[in-house]
């Protein structure tokens, strides 16, 4: 039994931790996106 879901981690934690790192990827993008949005959006206050 341990050696069943041994062979399972092993064989799906890695297809696992490439989902959970490309969601942090893009989580991380998203938020430098906004911050920039943020930077625009008070230059352009401060224009108006």
């Amino acid at each position: 039994m341990l050696r069943f879901a041994w062979l399972i981690l092993f064989n799906f934690y890695p297809k696992i931790w490439n989902v959970t790192h490309l969601f942090y990827r893009i989580i991380l993008l998203i938020r430098k996106v906004e911050e920039l949005y943020e930077k625009y959006d008070r230059l352009f206050q401060v224009k108006l």
